[in-house]
């Protein structure tokens, strides 16, 4: 198997009610070896995933009828924990971003109309697709094996079961290990004895594979595909595949020669081998005691930092590199593996002394007596994202800590050189410059906390005093500003269920208004109104109107062709957003802003 993207991709387009849908699919179906299926709401999506094992991503809208995108990634989550799911909204926020992590979406691209934007969407869903392959590649590999195993068992009495039985109960486990099990059937001829799976009729997509035992008995596994399945390796099949009915033909031929399984038992670990021998992740097998190992791949060694050999001598060692502060921890996931319960992030220490992330997941492997006998695990090197985040709380930190210390001196000793009489009027106007910047970048600072601070978690509604809140607001504005007009229109209700940092968006939408207008009466009005259960709350000014930049760039990555200013502006889009609401703007006549936040 070449890789994730061999042939065709067919992905399941979830569509919402977003006039771009059309458009975008239709690009999509432009792509080379694209396939989209479209679908709308859980029901539909739910009935094409169940008949179709042959979808390799699903790409779903957030605003769909009766849920959302996010609440359908997170119920088909559990049902298909390996399946790549894009979450793909048209308006895409923070809390949109936030919620698709938590509901576990692979990958998260948000609709917009530049000319290369469904390049950017192939981009997100083939990257999807390569990131969710190691644990695919294992799962299919892991059913081949198993498939092996079943029919070794199987043969284990081949001397003392009627041959038409036996054979019978290997072709009906033999469709189970391919990648689209349901549209999967087998016939199985040894001589002149032929059995069939259930439904099998010969197709035009068939793989035969067949062999003569010692005495010129010809022995032929056919599998076909009964409705039409994208190109693979070989036509719709997978090279694994193909080796997987190569090693089960050979364990027949074993049987009826009666002959030994060892040697064909041997080529079915090279199959589980050439994919974990492959992979930079770490893949290891246990019994169930958790003190024999079974099987590590190569990769332990670059994450480890030690032979793969010292570790079958000594299977403690896995867990005594294991940084301490971690340890007991790890050991209380350790021992609730056999129950599925094991997904951790940790760290080791490597004998150079470095110390590495690793994100740990196993799951209980079962016998055809549904009986647990194995643990097969998998360990991802996550340092680079973990140093990520730790330099990302660097830069808060510095902001908070180091830039304000340091702004205070700078205006400290620009409001000494403003007011020293020792200076001339250019000197002092250029000390007063000193002071107005540091003081604008003091500013920033604060707010970029007050920003870090508010929006680091999920706001949780709770009842608020709306009359009270908006009284907060126009006191606090009329302190701070004297000489402008404030002017408040509270809405006939008591508490409503609202995120409490609704009084901060306010009061911050207020401020903005009145700190950088120009007019010679500054005003604002802020007027709230109740409306089938959504509060309205519109904030007017007279002052110049808000840079489309600064409104364009709200919920947009940040990147290097951006340079907003609006730190206030992205608080209130945060704090909005993310407990479900809206913000718009327009403009007020004859001048001014009119902000409005619908929750």
């Amino acid at each position: 198997m070449d890789g994730p993207t061999t042939g065709t991709t067919t992905i399941l387009y979830v569509t919402g009610t977003e006039s771009h849908t059309e458009q975008v699919r239709d690009e999509l179906e432009r792509q080379p070896m694209f396939e989209v299926v479209s679908v709308r709401g859980s029901a539909e999506t739910r009935d094409h995933l169940s008949e179709r094992s042959d979808i390799q991503c699903l790409v779903c809208a957030n605003d769909l009828p009766s849920t959302t995108g996010v609440g359908l990634i997170s119920s088909l989550r559990r049902d298909y924990p390996e399946l790549p799911m894009v979450l793909y909204p048209k308006d895409g926020t923070e809390e949109t971003a936030a919620k698709a992590i938590s509901a576990d979406a692979t990958e998260y691209i948000s609709y917009d109309e530049s000319p290369d934007h469904v390049d950017e969407l192939v981009s997100t869903i083939r990257k999807a697709i390569n990131d969710s392959w190691p644990t695919i590649a294992l799962r299919e590999r892991l059913k081949e094996l198993q498939a092996i195993q079943q029919v070794t068992n199987i043969l284990t009495d081949a001397s003392t079961r009627p041959l038409t039985e036996m054979l019978q109960e290997v072709v009906d486990h033999v469709p189970g290990s391919f990648q689209y099990p349901e549209s999967a059937e087998a016939r199985l001829t040894v001589g002149d004895t032929t059995v069939t799976s259930e439904q099998f009729v010969e197709t035009d997509q068939m793989l035969t594979v067949w062999t003569d035992t010692a005495a010129d008995e010809k022995i032929t596994l056919t599998v076909v595909y009964t409705d039409p399945k994208p190109s693979a390796d070989q036509g719709p099949f997978l090279s694994e595949e193909n080796q997987l009915c190569e090693t089960l033909v050979k364990l027949l031929q074993s049987t009826v020669e009666r002959r030994t399984y060892l040697d064909d038992l041997s080529e079915s670990e090279q199959l589980f081998r050439q994919v974990t021998e492959n992979i930079k992740e770490v893949v290891w097998v246990t019994d169930l005691s958790k003190e024999n190992l079974l099987y590590v791949n190569p990769a332990y060694e670059r994450v480890w930092g030690r032979s793969v050999d010292s570790l079958y001598a000594d299977p403690s060692s896995f867990f005594e590199a294991v940084h301490p502060e971690d340890k007991a921890d790890l050991e209380r996931a350790i021992a609730e593996q056999d129950r599925g319960h094991y997904d951790e992030e940790y760290r080791i220490r490597q004998p150079s002394g470095a110390v590495r992330w690793v994100h740990d997941r196993a799951v209980p492997v079962f016998d055809k007596d549904d009986s647990l006998y194995r643990i097969v695990g998998l360990a991802e090197d996550i340092t680079n994202r973990k140093n990520r985040e730790q330099q990302l709380a660097l830069l808060n930190r510095v902001l908070r800590h180091n830039l304000r210390n340091d702004l205070n001196v700078v205006m400290g000793y620009a409001e000494l050189v403003s007011r020293s009489a020792d200076v001339d009027d250019e000197i002092a106007r250029y000390a007063e410059t000193i002071f107005s910047v540091s003081d604008h970048l003091m500013a920033l600072a604060e707010k970029q906390r007050t920003v870090a601070s508010e929006l680091t978690e999920l706001p949780i509604p709770e009842p608020v005093d709306v009359p009270g809140i908006l009284e907060n607001v126009q006191k606090t504005l009329q302190n701070r500003y004297p000489e402008a007009t404030v002017d408040v229109t509270t809405p006939d209700v008591g508490s409503l269920t609202l995120p409490p940092q609704i009084e901060e968006a306010i009061l911050e939408l207020g401020m903005n208004a009145l700190e950088h207008t120009d007019a010679e009466t500054p005003a604002v009005a802020i007027d709230a109104d109740v409306s089938d259960g959504e509060l309205v709350v519109q904030v007017t000014d007279n002052g110049p109107l808000i840079p489309r930049m600064e409104i364009e760039i709200l919920g947009k990555r940040e990147d290097a062709l951006i340079h907003g200013s609006g730190i206030g502006l992205w608080l209130v889009h945060g704090i909005v957003t993310f407990a479900g609401g809206t913000l718009s703007f327009d403009s007020n006549e004859p001048r001014g802003n009119v902000v409005t936040i619908r929750l």
